[in-house]
């Protein structure tokens, strides 16, 4: 697996005007083709950093093995359909 690192958009356009924003990379994430964001993330609109938090939070109403689920998608791993 290849570690990825987000960091601000002034930092990233300080070093290369082609380095995407946030919003950019959202949008090419959701263009990647489908499995890759779920139906989930792509309702809550096209803010990875929206999806970040969601997946990196506890969500009330998730219990054991949902939980988990949510937070396995945050820290990049892969589930076992």
């Amino acid at each position: 697996m290849r570690e990825v690192f987000l960091i601000g958009s002034g930092f990233s356009k300080a070093i290369s005007n082609s380095m995407p924003l946030l919003r950019d990379l959202s949008k090419e994430l959701l263009c990647q083709g489908d499995g890759l964001i779920s139906s989930e993330l792509r309702n809550m609109g096209e803010n990875v950093e929206h999806w970040m938090t969601f997946l990196s939070q506890p969500q009330p109403w998730l219990f054991g093995s949902g939980q988990l689920e949510k937070q396995s998608t945050f820290l990049g791993h892969k589930s076992r359909d």
